[in-house]
């Protein structure tokens, strides 16, 4: 394909100003299609676009869209994977699809650079960062070792790491997830790329430190004049910080434009679908099911008739410290508290919410309800009983009453089980683990048995409940998708009956609308069997949908606690306000709005 004049007509969705800016990066009609022993895979399928200095270009889409993979076959990446590679990819009118190695060798990184989604992959742990920058550097350019560190800590420092010149000999696990994002960055800016490719770089990451990572990027861009590829799934991101989208689905470009265009005159029927499963901050929540109990129903969202619901869970003065260690011998240098005299309520039928960043004692809290750690000090009641400090003999009975569903859906799953052996395992050791009637509407194992249904019938009743097919059964954790995997961990939590599920950010790795099915099934299940969640997320938008009340967690305490909509609506601690402050919101005038009050 021939490549469009500068003045000739311009493409459908990109804007006058856009249009007038020379193209640094052409694709044309890119191909790529993999060799499997199930048979050919078309990743990639007709793909064509420009890229202009200083413009950001979002490639959005789900898993398995192709927007990866073609960003990787722009550096070469695909060769190796039994790939068959069609079509043009031109880097300042040089060809690359069908460039040597040591031509692509020059281009990755020196002209074209990529952060990727988890720097923690990407960082080799056994080597200081600032030896990793340097050893970049001075692969592409002709510096001294000297020189090379000097720049490693210019620019750690130019992406706003404090103390650069100390934290460049720190070793990646000593940094932060954000601050390892931000070395990843400072890595791909010192060889001074004319293009910098970004694949889902703030995923991983907290709302607060993704809000500054993506101010970061703009800014950058902005400097530098980059040509910005951002690869993601995340609108509310692209609504931030792109000048123009292309919408992929199956492998094609299935509608394009500039952001006005894509988010409020939509035209492909999967772009308006990925647009109807955003969850938004600024919109209230759809109405939860009304739930029943002894007295009566009782609306779901919370409000002073809540208070009438028994309590099932409850948390009192809890404490958690662990030691500090450090040097040769690992001595103990002190002790940090993860947990700091914390108090909640969960209620029968109720979700409660806990929200807070990386390192505020969620987790921690989390592992102290489900009996995985010992608390120093502090009650921990459920159903009345206390179970804090409770041997592992006596606590047993009681797991199957908290159930827990886990965030990475693969790793949680054994990938040598199949679907069934996984749910069934759950089903087997319900016997063991019951410890009187159960009440959650579920049909007991015992009873299923004396009914005479097979495991495989039982397996499938709670594969077709989570929205899946009894021919799951037989799959291995592999075949499946994102969401679909998660929905085995739920039937596997479901198998034992539960009364509390604690969700460990059970959607933040899931697409967006992957997501909001996750989100409906929970909703939908805790109506069917009045199940209490505890949902941890570090994202308030997401936790503000499923939540009857939130909690805010930074630092070992809880700093605030109330109903969804007054939290939301009316925070009253300064870090829940940098919270919702942090989200990023999917409507370019309202983002574009917040922008201009920042500045």
């Amino acid at each position: 394909m021939s490549k469009q004049p500068a003045d000739g007509p311009k493409t459908s969705g990109i804007s006058t100003e856009s249009a007038r800016r020379p193209a640094l990066l052409e694709v044309r009609g890119l191909r790529v299609e993999f060799a499997t022993e199930g048979g050919a895979v078309q990743a990639v399928d007709g793909v064509s676009f420009e890229l202009g200095a200083g413009e950001v270009l979002a490639i959005v889409g789900e898993s398995g869209s192709g927007k990866s993979v073609t960003a990787q076959t722009i550096l070469g990446l695909t060769r190796s994977h039994n790939a068959t590679i069609e079509g043009s990819v031109r880097l300042r009118g040089q060809e690359l699809v069908d460039a040597s190695e040591a031509e692509l060798q020059k281009v990755r990184g020196g002209e074209v650079a990529m952060v990727f989604q988890d720097p923690m992959t990407s960082l080799n742990p056994v080597y200081r960062v600032g030896h990793q920058i340097v050893e970049a550097i001075r692969a592409h350019r002709r510096m001294s070792d000297a020189e090379a560190r000097a720049l490693a800590i210019e620019m750690l420092g130019a992406v706003e790491i404090p103390d650069s010149e100390r934290r460049v000999d720190n070793y990646p696990h000593e940094f932060s997830g954000g601050m390892r994002q931000r070395a990843m960055i400072a890595m791909a800016l010192a060889l001074e790329p004319t293009v910098l490719i970004a694949d889902e770089p703030t995923t991983a990451l907290d709302v607060t430190i993704q809000a500054q990572i993506l101010a970061l990027l703009a800014r950058l861009n902005r400097e530098r004049n980059l040509a910005t590829i951002l690869i993601t799934h995340d609108l509310g991101v692209v609504a931030e910080v792109a000048d123009r989208i292309l919408v992929m689905h199956e492998g094609r470009i299935v509608e394009r434009g500039s952001l006005d265009e894509i988010f409020y005159a939509p035209k492909d029927s999967y772009t308006r679908r990925l647009l109807g499963a955003v969850v938004r901050l600024d919109q209230p929540p759809p109405p939860k099911p009304t739930s029943t109990t002894g007295d009566g129903p009782i609306p779901s969202n919370i409000s002073t008739e809540s208070a009438r619901r028994p309590a099932l869970l409850e948390v009192r003065g809890l404490v958690k410290r662990f030691p500090v260690r450090g040097g040769l011998f690992q001595r103990t240098r002190g002790e940090t508290t993860a947990v700091d005299e914390v108090s909640l309520t969960v209620a029968r039928g109720e979700t409660l919410g806990l929200v807070g960043e990386s390192g505020s004692g969620k987790s921690t809290l989390c592992r102290a309800i489900l009996g995985l750690i010992e608390p120093d000090s502090g009650s921990i009641r459920f159903e009345g009983r206390e179970i804090a400090g409770l041997p592992q003999r006596r606590m047993r009975p009681i797991r199957g009453d908290i159930q827990m569903v886990f965030q990475d859906p693969y790793s949680s799953l054994n990938p040598r089980k199949r679907v069934g052996q996984i749910v069934g395992a759950s089903l087997r050791s319900q016997d063991s683990l019951a410890d009187g009637p159960k009440t959650s509407g579920i049909p007991t194992v015992s009873a299923r048995r004396r009914e005479g249904e097979a495991p495989r019938r039982q397996v499938g009743e709670l594969l077709e409940r989570v929205g899946l097919s009894a021919a799951h059964y037989d799959r291995y954790p592999h075949e499946l998708s994102g969401g679909q995997r998660q929905r085995v961990g739920i039937a596997r939590a479901l198998a034992v009956e539960p009364r509390l599920i604690v969700a460990d950010e059970p959607v933040s790795a899931l697409d967006v609308t992957i997501r909001a099915q996750i989100l409906d099934l929970l909703a939908e299940l805790q109506d069917d069997f009045d199940l209490s969640y505890v949902f941890v997320a570090h994202d308030i938008g997401v936790v503000r949908h499923v939540s009857d009340r939130i909690a805010v967690m930074h630092e070992g305490k809880i700093v605030e606690e109330g109903p969804t909509g007054g939290v939301c609506e009316r925070p009253s601690h300064p870090y829940t306000r940098s919270l919702l402050d942090a989200v990023p919101i999917p409507d370019p005038r309202e983002a574009r709005a917040r922008r201009a009050i920042r500045s």
